[in-house]
């Protein structure tokens, strides 16, 4: 015999847990860093805003307008022109120290 879902009872369904994305650490050697952006995209001010002990500068060139762009978490917002950073993107970063960035992707 097969018994059929009657009125009221419940089948239980699976929600999937959000998994939580794992972290991306960039070590940094004291001084000039290159690295290629590993993590998804986003503001600089995100990525390195909270790196102020750790974090001169960091510069990325712009083929389009020919120019560096520059971001430093010390530096009042406008003089900072490198806004979006993108996966892949080329970086130098400039450390006040050795140590590591630690970022969510």
């Amino acid at each position: 015999p097969t018994s059929t879902p009657t009125a009221g009872s419940a089948t239980a369904t699976h929600t999937p847990t959000p998994v939580s994305e794992a972290a991306v650490v960039i070590p940094l050697a004291g001084g000039a860093n290159l690295i290629a952006w590993p993590s998804s995209d986003r503001t600089a001010s995100q990525a390195f805003g909270a790196a102020g002990n750790t974090i001169s500068i960091v510069y990325s060139w712009d083929p389009t307008t020919q120019s560096w762009r520059r971001y430093a978490p010390s530096l009042p917002g406008f003089f900072n022109n490198l806004s979006t950073l993108r996966r892949g993107d080329a970086l130098w970063i400039i450390a006040k120290t050795a140590g590591s960035l630690a970022l969510s992707q």
